[in-house]
């Protein structure tokens, strides 16, 4: 069930040249077989009603995915050996197989075990599932249930090493005849395998010593694979020679009536044999075995013979299987199929009861929410995890990071930016990485205890810094455009287009956060008032209830200063703008940047007031609205003046060179100013003392000056060896930048669940284990919440909004 085309299971598209169009439609209807066989043993369907009888009778997918996958791994050196050319390298179909199968897998067990808490017995029964051996003894078999059904897997990696020597066989015996000679030879031991696996399931039903789970090896299997070898053979033959078999004309003549004696062979099941009544196979002789298996051979057969032959009649199943929708639910089938066991026996655990089955749960709920929470599964797993894997063994790696940056994401702060030939900042997603890392360091440092004690605890109480660059990076990349367009007397962008992107850069993944740690892992604080409190979550107001604040997502406080600067940056722009219409471009400069050092010093001015001279409310929620930080937000501004003049010539070239030149001395300024900040001013450890007074001032004005000796070099940098550049430039740590915003809204949230897995004491867990669970949790979350969330939605409003070039990065 793990191959998708005869070149490359999983990469090419429906319009790819040589497509088989079906295939995944095929692996559809078989992966919808499976569940709803799998959702009627849990919920005891299949022993108490008629109709509920044939769906434990729907355990065809298993065979319909063994013979896909052997009709495409097969094709290739089928068509190899007919043409007499090289055979396929065995090492790369190794290598292509081990990276389908195990990456989703192992995420698939990590998951399982470590976040949904699901029972295993043992490291042997744990290093047995990883490896995918479980199946050759009747313990490890069902030592997980809801990894029962990945003995499919197993069989699968047995089937791949034995490729390789059917393959090397066959090619060696039939070297000598023509190709229809090859053909008949092939089918000739096609037929042998059939009467192999017969014999084999014949010896396990004997009972001399082989377990009860031996007939789900690869021997009791061989004849399906056989049969999608023998498919195999025949398109192989077909394409060399260009000749077709006449049985193969018939198949493509009249694909409907192969498909209704398919349904009639199915129906062959329930009238001569009795099994799948219930959740165990119950009164089944091994001649009923014997005749289901043969009754899903050639039912499977059928089905697949007018999508493998590409039968060119019109028909209701081809196109059915060729239906978009349907098609997708085929190509995440692998994920869905890793998935369904564990939320059908979720969802029906939900309506009462301790064991399987369960009698009272309602079939169609449970299948409808398992149905659903499984897809998402399957297309999260796709897309995050078999896709790039693949992407990045076929060499795809730099095609893969380009399509992730199209819209160059930026954490809670950064969203825009200029993406011209001239202005392109790709150093920025370092810069978001270490602003992110930073900001993981000092929240994982809280709970463990770091913050309190310790060399480093005044570092990592001041490690919030990374706050401080998301704004300034989020001031320069916003506000570019518009200074770019007022030195060019251009218009300025369009109001409605700016405020939607940036609705649909903050509010959905954001949205799937919250949602994902409500329940998954509770809000920090418990709501107190209903519905008015959560709106104010989703809303991102929080900020300005002083019983609300704190709740929630304690570091959404940032997102709202963002999208409180995301209304205000327009107002700023046009004003500033009016202001110096009619002037020189110099003078527009200089204009700009002294209504910069205006915002900032107001900025001073109001957490001076917050500090000293407002009421109790605003004393303590003052400091995280935009007021507060517009200090920030205005060096940010200041450079992007800087870059943007430069760029219309009416800076002084010098002026940028002497920028350029900074490089690594810009770093070391601020990693100086940190140090200075950390150890001479006596600032409070841990965060449960705000720094307010002179203290607050400090700690505000050094956050400022370490941001923009970091951000000078990402925009002034040129081209060469420097190791500033060289380390923005990483590409793990750029990945990183293209995720970092879902790494903000993660992190916290896994930190608390690593920590509560310890069983320790508050401020007792141990840091360095706290944090690699933290970070690995967190990239994965983040690179979900990329994939799935944020740049699909970007390129949908990037495609319905804007009708010409952007004039600000897609963020």
């Amino acid at each position: 069930m793990t191959a998708t085309t005869e070149t490359d299971p999983i990469v090419t598209r429906p319009s790819d040249p040589g497509r088989i169009l079906g295939l995944e439609g095929l692996r559809a209807i078989a992966i919808a077989a499976v569940f709803l066989t799998h959702t009627g043993y849990v919920t005891g369907v299949t022993g108490r009603s008629d109709w509920g009888a044939f769906l434990g009778r729907l355990e065809i997918g298993p065979t319909i995915f063994f013979m896909i996958s052997a009709f495409l791994l097969g094709l290739p050196f089928a068509e190899a050996n007919q043409a007499g050319a090289r055979a396929p390298s065995a090492r790369r179909f190794l290598r292509r197989r081990a990276v389908r199968v195990f990456p989703a897998y192992w995420l698939t067990l990590v998951l399982l075990f470590v976040v949904f808490g699901v029972d295993v017995d043992g490291f042997g029964d744990v290093v047995r599932l990883a490896t995918l051996t479980h199946i050759y003894s009747d313990d490890g078999f069902f030592s997980v249930s809801v990894l029962v059904p990945t003995w499919t897997l197993a069989t699968e990696l047995a089937f791949y090493a034995f490729l390789l020597g059917w393959a090397a066989a066959v090619r060696r015996i039939g070297r000598d005849r023509d190709a229809a000679g090859r053909l008949s030879l092939e089918l000739m031991l096609v037929g042998v395998l059939v009467v192999i696996a017969f014999a084999f399931r014949a010896l396990v039903d004997a009972e001399i010593g082989l377990p009860a789970v031996a007939e789900f090896w690869l021997p009791g299997q061989l004849d399906i694979f056989a049969v999608g070898l023998g498919f195999a053979s025949i398109v192989a033959y077909v394409r060399v020679t260009g000749n077709t078999p006449r049985l193969a004309t018939l198949v493509r003549r009249g694909p409907d009536v192969v498909v209704g004696l398919a349904g009639l062979a199915y129906l062959g099941v329930p009238l001569f044999t009795n099994v799948s009544r219930g959740l165990v196979l119950t009164n089944e002789t091994s001649l009923d075995g014997h005749l289901a298996h043969a009754f899903y051979l050639l039912c499977a057969t059928l089905l697949l013979a007018p999508i493998a032959l590409r039968s060119p009649a019109r028909s209701a199943y081809l196109w059915f299987v060729r239906l978009r929708p349907v098609a997708y639910f085929g190509l995440v089938s692998y994920g869905f199929y890793l998935w369904h066991d564990h939320f059908i026996v979720e969802t029906a655990g939900w309506s009462g009861g301790t064991l399987l089955p369960y009698p009272h749960a309602d079939f169609w709920i449970v299948a409808s929410a398992a149905f659903a929470l499984s897809l998402v599964a399957g297309s999260i797993s796709y897309h995050v995890v078999e896709r790039p894997a693949l992407d990045l063994d076929a060499g795809r790696f730099a095609a893969l990071r380009a399509r992730a940056r199209e819209a160059s994401s930026i954490v809670p702060a950064v969203i825009a930016g200029t993406r011209t030939a001239a202005t392109n900042f790709d150093l920025f997603d370092g810069l978001r990485a270490i602003a992110a890392l930073t900001v993981v360091l000092h929240h994982v440092a809280l709970p463990t205890g770091r913050q309190n004690n310790g060399f480093w605890a005044s570092y990592l109480t001041e490690f919030d810094v990374g706050v401080a660059i998301f704004f300034l990076i989020s001031g320069f990349l916003l506000y570019r455009p518009f200074v770019t367009r007022a030195l060019g007397d251009e218009p300025e962008p369009p109001l409605g287009r700016f405020l939607v992107r940036r609705a649909v850069r903050i509010y959905p993944a954001y949205w799937f956060a919250l949602a994902g740690i409500l329940v998954f892992v509770g809000f920090q604080a418990p709501v107190a008032d209903g519905l008015p409190q959560y709106l104010s979550y989703f809303g991102l107001v929080h900020v300005y209830f002083r019983d609300w604040a704190a709740g929630g997502m304690s570091q959404a406080w940032t997102l709202a200063v963002e999208v409180t600067f995301y209304l205000f940056l327009p107002v700023w722009a046009a004003l500033v703008r009016r202001l110096g219409a009619g002037r020189s471009g110099v003078t527009r400069v200089h204009l700009q940047l002294g209504a910069l050092a205006a915002m900032y010093l107001f900025a001073v001015a109001f957490r001076a007031y917050c500090y000293w001279g407002a009421g109790d409310d605003l004393a303590f929620l003052g400091v995280y609205w935009l007021p507060a930080n517009l200090d920030l937000f205005a060096l940010g501004m200041g450079v992007a003046v800087v870059s943007a003049g430069a760029q219309a010539g009416v800076v002084s070239q010098r002026v940028t060179a002497r920028l350029a030149t900074i490089g690594s001395w810009s770093w070391l300024g601020s990693i100086g100013a940190f140090v200075v900040l950390c150890n001479a001013f006596d600032l409070p450890l841990g965060i449960a003392v705000r720094p307010d007074g002179w203290q607050g001032h400090v700690k505000q004005a050094t956050f400022g000056l370490v941001a923009l000796g970091l951000l000078l070099p990402a925009v002034f940098a040129t081209a060469g060896r420097d190791p500033i550049r060289r380390l923005l430039a990483w590409r793990p740590l750029a990945y990183c930048g293209v995720v970092s915003y879902g790494i903000y809204l993660w992190h916290q949230a896994w930190a608390k669940k690593a920590v509560g897995w310890q069983a320790r004491p508050l401020f007792a867990a141990d840091f360095v284990t706290v944090l690699a669970a933290t970070l690995a949790l967190t990239l994965l979350a983040a690179s979900v919440s990329w994939f799935v969330v944020e740049r699909p939605l970007m390129r949908a409003v990037h495609r319905k909004i804007v009708a010409r070039p952007p004039m600000e990065p897609v963020a």
